[in-house]
């Protein structure tokens, strides 16, 4: 579980690295697909392809965590949780 949210903190910044070509890819891809595309496309150019990384490992942290404390009442068996039992959920 370390290693996994190791990879989710660290993911954002090297796609920042790569920012200038997988921004335009990434656009260019959006353009083609129907009704969302034009407002992917704009979001994107705010954004960009590693603020949307960002936003997204956020998003997956802060609810991995939240629910991890919600169900920590009845994950109880013993004194303690377990940081396996913490992100099972």
């Amino acid at each position: 579980e370390a290693f996994l949210l190791f990879t989710d903190v660290t993911f954002p910044f090297v796609a920042r690295e790569c920012d200038d070509i997988l921004t335009e890819n990434w656009k260019t891809a959006w353009r083609d697909v129907p009704m969302v595309g034009d407002f992917a496309v704009k979001m994107l150019s705010k954004l960009r392809f590693w603020g949307f990384a960002l936003l997204s490992s956020a998003t997956g942290i802060l609810v991995n965590g939240v629910l991890g404390l919600l169900c920590m009442p009845f994950l109880r068996s013993r004194d303690s949780v377990s940081g396996t039992d913490f992100v099972a959920w």
